[in-house]
């Protein structure tokens, strides 16, 4: 129950954002009146959370709660640790990558 009432706030917090209500998205969505309050108790559909994800261009991780990343795509490409990795992941071999891993893990075994 705890993570479909943060999908739902999560979806008033973006409205709040953009200022629009939930009913001015669910008309823009052409989504039924109330529907995605009903959200706070009931399981929506894939293609209704997908489309409200795309309205306020946020990823579906973002806004299911897994993830404070709103776009993971454009954290990806600001961060210069994680383009120098995936640099140096493209000039390795599959041994060379599972090596880095398995060192990766071992030093952060917390984080993984």
């Amino acid at each position: 129950m705890e993570k479909i009432t943060n999908l739902y706030t999560t979806i008033k917090q973006l409205c709040d954002e953009n200022n629009i209500t939930i009913a001015q998205l669910e008309r823009n969505l052409s989504f039924s009146e109330g529907l995605v309050s009903k959200w706070r108790y009931g399981n929506p559909s894939c293609d209704k959370i997908t489309a409200v994800a795309k309205y306020f261009n946020v990823s579906l991780d973002f806004i299911s709660g897994r993830t404070s990343i709103r776009q993971m795509g454009e954290h990806i490409l600001r961060d210069e640790y994680i383009m120098s990795i995936q640099l140096a992941i493209e000039r390795m071999s599959d041994d060379e990558r599972n090596k880095m891993m398995m060192l990766l893990k071992l030093s952060f075994h917390d984080k993984f």
